[in-house]
């Protein structure tokens, strides 16, 4: 349980940063609850009180008995509820909304100070169960576990002393205290301690559903194409018979704890009702004040019905915890890459080595891109080309080795353009995928753009022309469209520093031709390395490497 509260430390200090909103919101529970159990107390006070009053009053004994103060009590009792409901609900929820918007506002910004290479590796679904799932479960530590266990404790208080006031008997009061205590105990406590497992896979269960999920209805058409489809349908309907099994035994444990409350809270209503006839016959209280406190305990015991139920979210709110501080907690610096303004190189690899899975991918591997230079590092497909960009770019480590940079790190990032292997395309129109690189550009350099890479006749042909929408990953554009907007970005940007990734991906012979000899032109003047599986697939350079047991190695002559 200890580790559990090191989980949740940060969420509850942020909870208890709202005081001023939330102690008033535990106030007016304990105002409601506490107005529920003395008007069911009332009321079964007034009724025994009235139905005395009339068997004496039929056997002609003169009884007086006011009515009016315990119906007032009634009525007051009964509005001063539904008012603290309502007004409870009211500041509860603009409270857990408050959080709620400070949590993201806070997650988002935990996760842009985290390295570009933690960020890269975060996969769609697990980013989606993080901001939605996850921080929706937290909604559930404040207004089904802290404030309702909070209260039943105060309450419990409350009980006991109306005990101990009106039968006058320590005996009765330690009784009831114990009872209610093996309650409160099985309520709150054993609920999170059962819910450790079972809550938590419930919510592990719910990402992998929704992971799956995702993976398959996205990719339905290339799942379907290689006859995998099946599979990943077995997979999403296991997801989904474990996530109903743990949900399955959470609620079993719930009932039987339950069960546990509503033993305990009647054997302290037989205890009262006993006791109570036992100190009626000695004539140390009366059947209204037993009636008061008998009805004053079915009403306290049936608050005590909800915590299992509550508490129950104990294991999935600690598992959505644990999973939001892996993203908000500092994982350390980006990979060194060294920033040396004095450097005549542009960029430099020096005797790097690198291992992934247990295999070597580069061994003391050195490379220099002079300033104005055009490097082309040509290889097969997983020799880790592309990996060299990432070192670039701070989305992946090394083992030994040192990446230098020939300018500071404020030009460098401002003044870099990277074209990576799959094209990276937003959901918005063309228009915003471009001036994600320049948000003043005006519409003709916008079109400038798009006919540097030839697309701007296919643009204009489309009904919407630039507002036209790209779609979630641009699957409204061909792969080849997708490509080409991106070298229009590239282009619109008119970057110092270029990185090319495969760049005609996608495009047929003749586009090929076509950009190849533009960004020949456009490159003319700036400093770039380019990776590629063969020369046909890049502009022109000025020196080509490829690789050979983890070293680049320069090439004589220019592959055909």
């Amino acid at each position: 349980m200890n580790r559990d509260l090191q989980i949740l430390a940060p969420w509850l200090k942020e909870i208890g940063a709202h005081r001023r909103y939330i102690l008033p919101g535990i106030l007016l529970i304990l105002v409601t609850g506490l107005s529920g159990i003395a008007l069911l107390a009332i009321s079964g006070w007034f009724i025994v009180g009235a139905g005395i009053t009339g068997a004496l009053l039929a056997t002609g004994v003169w009884v007086y008995f006011d009515i009016y103060i315990a119906g007032a009590a009634i009525r007051v009792l009964a509005l001063t509820r539904t008012v603290g409901r309502y007004g409870e609900r009211l500041l509860n929820h603009n409270t857990v909304l408050r959080l709620q918007q400070q949590w993201r506002v806070q997650v988002f910004a935990h996760m842009v100070r985290q390295p570009s290479r933690f960020v890269s590796q975060l996969r769609t679904s697990d980013l989606t169960q993080r901001l939605t799932q996850d921080l929706s479960a937290l909604d559930a530590l404040f207004l089904r576990i802290k404030a309702p266990s909070v209260v039943a404790t105060l309450l419990l208080l409350v009980v006991i002393g109306a005990v101990s006031l009106l039968y006058q008997h320590l005996f009765i009061s330690i009784s009831i205290l114990l009872c209610y205590g093996m309650a409160l105990l099985g309520g709150i406590g054993g609920a999170r301690y059962f819910s450790r497992t079972n809550g938590r896979l419930e919510q592990y269960h719910y990402g992998v559903l929704r992971e799956h999920g995702q993976q398959y209805f996205e990719g339905l058409a290339e799942l379907s194409a290689a006859g995998s489809a099946q599979l990943r349908q077995q997979q999403l309907l296991a997801a989904g018979n474990a996530l109903t099994s743990a949900q399955a035994e959470r609620l079993r444990r719930q009932r039987m704890l339950t069960s546990w409350v509503a033993l305990w809270s009647g054997a302290a209503v037989m205890l009262l009702l006993g006791m109570g006839a036992l100190l009626l016959v000695d004539e140390q209280t009366s059947v209204p004040h037993i009636a008061l406190l008998v009805f004053a305990a079915l009403a306290y015991g049936e608050l005590l019905q909800n915590l299992p139920e509550q508490n129950g979210h104990w294991g999935g709110v600690v598992q959505a915890a644990d999973e939001l501080n892996q993203i908000c907690t500092p994982t350390g610096n980006e990979p060194m890459v060294n920033y040396a303004p004095e450097l005549s190189a542009a960029f430099i690899w020096q005797h790097i080595d690198l291992k992934l899975r247990g295999k070597a991918i580069f061994a003391d591997l050195t490379l220099t891109v002079a300033r104005g230079e055009k490097v082309a590092l040509l290889a097969p497909s997983g020799h880790g080309k592309s990996l060299l960009i990432s070192m670039m770019l701070g989305l992946q480590g090394w083992d030994r080795g040192q990446v230098v940079m020939g300018q500071s790190a404020t030009h460098w990032k401002s003044n870099l353009g990277v074209v990576e292997q799959e094209s990276r395309v937003l959901a918005g129109s063309i228009a915003e995928n471009l001036r994600i690189v320049k948000p003043d550009s005006s519409n003709e350099e916008l079109w400038q753009a798009l006919a540097f890479a030839d697309l701007a006749e296919t643009v204009q042909q489309m009904p919407d022309q630039l507002q036209t929408l790209a779609g979630a990953g641009g699957y409204r554009l061909s792969g080849g469209q997708a490509r080409r907007l991106q070298l229009a970005r590239l282009y619109l940007q008119d970057p110092e520093f270029v990185m090319l990734d495969e760049p005609f991906t996608g495009l047929d012979e003749q586009q090929q031709n076509l950009l190849r000899a533009r960004l020949e032109e456009w490159l003319a003047n700036r400093t770039c390395f380019m990776v590629a599986h063969g020369e046909k697939a890049l502009p022109p350079a000025d020196a080509y490497y490829t690789l050979i047991q983890g070293k680049a190695e320069s090439i004589e002559t220019k592959l055909s």
